[in-house]
This record gives structure tokens, sequence and C-alpha cells, in this order.
């Protein structure tokens, strides 16, 4: 079985031409460790050894290879385009929840090591404002930042806490329409560590998923039967895959 090496196209490099010709149905696609962009980004996955068999990046070599440059560029874009759609919904969940929140809930813990709704909020704008602000040209930990501060609670009010979320995904949401494709295959810094800009992207979008994945557990548990679901109501799945399969189906 012939092996083609696939080097750090996503880092700049080009991938030789002379080691894929045609559509072989025998060649191994494998990962070269000490040039692929896992390697060159710290292995952001974690694991102990670097993969050498990557399915990604064989897809985007076939794409590369087929199409050109223009096939990286039209993913990058396709890319954009969904995470922008992931944060937005992920921000229309806390919106569904504070709708349901009055002034004293956004203050309640469950214990003194719990954070209530407020500190949360307050700890991702903190966040929000140090990662996005000059995105691709700063460190993502601004020295301005007191990420302390943001687990003690100085929101006052609903008002408050509305301001002050509204401004972190202001800022999110200018940073990522100022991303070209071109981009997502730039290093930022994190704390000085070098990132790649399509993993800092999905890191933050974890992060604050994880967050207010919490916010809406603590709006549940406050409004109990008074709650309004913001996905899909129990008892409801078949009814809802019905209404899919209409939409959508032919």
């Amino acid at each position: 079985m012939r092996k083609v090496v696939i080097y750090r196209r996503l880092t700049g490099y080009k991938i030789p031409n002379s080691r894929i010709r045609g559509k072989d149905e025998n060649y191994k696609w494998v990962i070269n460790s000490s040039k692929s962009p896992i390697h060159s980004t710290n292995n952001p996955w974690g694991m102990k050894k670097t993969p050498r068999e990557v399915s990604l990046y064989k897809v985007l070599a076939n794409l590369i290879y087929e199409k050109g440059e223009n096939a990286f560029m039209e993913l990058g874009n396709i890319y954009l385009q969904v995470i922008k759609r992931r944060f937005a919904q992920i921000k229309e969940q806390g919106d569904g929840t504070f709708e349901q929140l009055d002034e004293t809930d956004i203050h309640w813990t469950f214990n003194e090591a719990s954070n209530s709704i407020a500190v949360i909020v307050k700890h991702m704008r903190g966040n929000m404002l140090s990662r996005w602000t000059n995105f691709l040209t700063t460190d993502g930990e601004k020295s301005n930042r007191h990420r302390d501060q943001e687990f003690i609670n100085t929101i006052q009010s609903k008002q408050e806490l509305l301001t002050v979320w509204n401004e972190g995904w202001s800022v999110l949401f200018d940073a990522l329409e100022q991303i070209s494709a071109e981009d997502l295959r730039k290093h930022v810094k994190i704390r000085e560590q070098p990132i790649l800009v399509l993993e800092a992207v999905e890191r933050q979008l974890a992060h604050y998923a994880s967050h207010v994945g919490q916010i809406v557990y603590i709006g549940k548990q406050l409004k109990g039967n008074e709650w309004k679901s913001l996905s899909i109501p129990k008892g409801n799945s078949a009814e809802y895959l019905q209404q899919m399969k209409q939409r959508y189906g032919k």
C-alpha cells in the first residue's frame, strides 16, 4: 500500500503534487507527525501520541488537490457561517432564560461554592472582552483583565445583567465579522501559547456553551413547572420529529 504524506497545508505549506497522482484507491493517507497541523498546534486534542491517520486532513487534502486553493477558502467560509449561527444559538438560550427570571433569581446560588447567574454572566463578559478584542493581533488574555474579580458579584439588577451580557456578545460578534477563511490557518496567542485561530474559536464556543448550560439549568430549577422549554419539550419528541419530516422530508 502506497503512502502519501500530507504536509501542513493549513499553515501555508504546499502538498507535493508529485506524491498525489490520480485517484488511486490504494493510497493510504497518513499525517507526517513532525509537520502536521496537529503537531504545529501542540496536539490540541491532548492525545499522548499524535494520530497518524486523521480523516479530516484526508478530506482537506483531497479537496485542495482536486479543486485547488479555492476549496480551502470555500470550506473556511462555510465554517465561519456555521460558527456564527452556533454562537447565536448559544446566546439565544441565555436570552430565553433571562426572559423567565426575576430580580431575585439572578442572584440565587445553591451553596457558597456555586456561582449565581449574575456571576456567570459577569465572568463570560470578562472573558469575551479579553479574548475577542483585537482577536487576531493581541494576546487573548489581556493585561487589563482581572479574572478573579469576575467571580465577585457586583451586578445589582436584571437590567444591568442584560447590559453586561449584551456587551460581551457584541464584542464577540464584531470580532467574528473580521475573521476571514484565510485567517483560520493563522495563529493567535492565549497566555502566550500559540493556538490555531480555528481552535481558538472552537475553544470559546465550548466555553460559552458550558456556562450557558449552567444558566439554563439554574433557571429550570428556579422556575419549576413554570419553566418554558427552550428546546423540545418533554413528551413532544415524536410530534417534533413529525413536524421536521413534514418540513424537510420529500
